[in-house]
């Protein structure tokens, strides 16, 4: 279908299909807040369960159609880059432009003594939802450390990301009840509507991408891996920028969203593993990738529990590590 049509067309029909695809994603955002209110569902945990799985269905998406036609390894890439996106310059934005974000309460303490109760020490042996979280984020790329993501790397992560979220949601403190803001509360039917609209538009315009991003790879030569890891991966994290943008006054939306799309990725990874493992990934592909999730995790944990927030001064060294990351892919690989 894009094959006759020149680079310059390609690479324009892409950049407009992201702008769709933050438009799709901005319609849902306002389609669950809605539905948030209606049913009395606590804000952080909204954002960060829904909202952060429905703002990675571009990525979800593209891993079905890149699967479908025989370009796993676009996904995958797509997928670990946009942690790395999320982590850094998305998170590192939402910072300087918020004025710092609070992290304070968001999370409970995750303690041993829930299953282990008898134990004298056990409460020592408490370990912040931040440490979980920076496990949870760097699994996948430990898992394909060996150049191979198979099935049951796959089923790991599944069951690591869901014991996550049901050990989330049954955590006290995030059932808080969220009051809507407006007097009128919004109507049921056009909210459910506005939701499907957006998913609609979300999956023809995740198909445009993937193909216009096929051709591209074949006719400029550059590996599958590596073009998900820099190029899609910015385009697919759209939908959280917008988010950001939107509720960069509702902090608890806009972090709960960025760590919740992050963490869904890792579901997705799981999903991609088990239908259609991969294998022959180098060295080079994924040893820089996972150095630098690694280092930025560790970054973002320090942080966040320094003074139980992320400055601005911080967030400006996200923002760094992201040119940094690019900087140096770039250089190592083209």
């Amino acid at each position: 279908m894009f094959v006759n049509l020149p680079s310059f067309a390609l690479l324009g029909i892409l950049f407009a299909s992201f702008f769709a695809l933050s438009k799709a994603a901005d319609m849902l955002v306002r389609a669950l807040v809605n539905l948030g209110i209606l049913f009395r569902v606590s804000i952080f945990a909204l954002s960060f369960i829904l909202l952060g799985l429905v703002t990675s269905l571009p990525e979800m998406l593209i891993g079905v159609y890149a699967v479908a036609d025989g370009f796993p390894s676009l996904s995958l890439g797509n997928l670990i880059g946009g942690i790395i996106v999320l982590l850094t310059l998305v998170m590192g934005l939402n910072g300087l432009l918020a004025g710092g974000i609070p992290i304070d309460g968001k999370f409970a303490r995750y303690t041993l003594c829930r299953f282990f109760p008898k134990i004298p020490w056990c409460p020592k042996l408490a370990i912040h939802d931040l440490a979980i979280i920076g496990i949870l984020l760097i699994a996948p790329v430990l898992a394909i450390l060996d150049g191979q993501l198979s099935r049951i790397d796959g089923v790991f992560l599944i069951a690591l990301y869901s014991f996550y979220v049901w050990y989330y949601v049954h955590e006290p403190q995030n059932r808080q009840i969220a009051e809507p803001e407006a007097k009128e509360k919004p109507a049921l039917i056009r909210s459910v509507g506005l939701f499907i609209a957006g998913a609609v538009i979300l999956g023809a315009v995740a198909r445009i991408v993937v193909m216009v991003s096929e051709t591209l790879l074949v006719r400029l030569g550059v590996p599958s891996f590596l073009f998900g890891l820099l190029a899609l991966s910015i385009g697919t994290n759209l939908p959280e920028l917008t988010v950001m943008i939107r509720a960069r006054r509702a902090k608890d939306i806009s972090a709960g969203n960025i760590l919740g799309s992050a963490v869904a990725n890792i579901l997705i990874i799981g999903l991609l593993g088990f239908f259609a493992p991969l294998s022959g990934l180098t060295r080079q592909d994924i040893f820089f990738s996972t150095v630098m999730l690694g280092a930025v995790v560790l970054l973002l944990i320090i942080f966040f529990r320094s003074k139980n927030q992320l400055s601005r001064y911080e967030s400006l060294i996200l923002i760094l590590c992201y040119i940094f990351f690019v900087v140096v892919q770039s250089l190592t690989r083209f």
